[in-house]
């Protein structure tokens, strides 16, 4: 598996924001992506899906804004950056949770999630194996 350490961490990231609740599909900052740059930044999740550090600033969407318009902006490539992964692995993970097929009938976000843990598995060539153990823990836990 390429980068195993990247992947276990994205992970436990992602099934972390699935049981607190921070996982939400059309919120920018609660989508998988979104909580993986927030994470990776230490923002701290508030009521309103919205991150924010430790003096109260928001996460700011310009990742979303380079993905939407394919423009870079500094900001924007300081948040795909602190994820570990590329601007294309990025729009994948966010394809991926926020397809229409799933959003329309995945409130809870765990179909959404079960996709990003297909992809993510391609982007670190893992095995069916680490895909199995991956989806276990959404299965395990709840």
């Amino acid at each position: 598996m390429k980068n195993k350490e990247q992947f276990n961490n994205s992970i436990k990231v992602l099934v972390k924001a699935y049981f607190e609740g921070t996982l939400g599909h059309g919120k920018c900052c609660a989508c998988a992506v979104g909580n993986l740059i927030a994470s990776a930044l230490g923002y701290k999740f508030n009521d309103r899906f919205l991150w924010t550090d430790d003096k109260e600033h928001v996460l700011s969407t310009g990742w979303y804004n380079m993905v939407l318009d394919n423009t870079e902006t500094e900001t924007g490539l300081k948040q795909i950056n602190s994820t570990g992964y590329s601007i294309a692995e990025i729009i994948l993970i966010e394809k991926a949770f926020e397809a229409d097929v799933i959003t329309e009938e995945d409130e809870d976000g765990y179909k959404g999630l079960c996709a990003v843990f297909d992809v993510l598995v391609k982007i670190h060539q893992g095995s069916d194996k680490e895909l199995e153990l991956a989806k276990s823990q959404l299965i395990n836990l709840n």
